[in-house]
């Protein structure tokens, strides 16, 4: 089964690409900061049939890895 994961699901834009994709046989991976709304987005996907989960996660944030390696590019 393939898999479509949305991040920065909302209950509008978000929430309508997931029920899209997932009345197509997609599993939906929905990523968002709050973690409570999104339990509540994978509740209603799952009462329209949808298989989803919700991955808590703030994506704008960056590791320190990620700013490593950013300035050792820049020299």
């Amino acid at each position: 089964m393939p898999t479509i994961a949305i991040v920065g699901v909302g209950p509008s834009l978000g929430f309508s690409i997931a029920k899209v994709f997932g009345s197509q046989g997609f599993t939906v991976a929905l990523i968002s900061r709050n973690k409570t709304k999104l339990d509540h987005l994978v509740g209603e996907l799952a009462g329209l049939g949808i298989a989803a989960a919700a991955f808590p996660a703030d994506v704008s944030r960056r590791t320190r890895r990620d700013l490593r390696g950013r300035r050792s590019n820049q020299r």
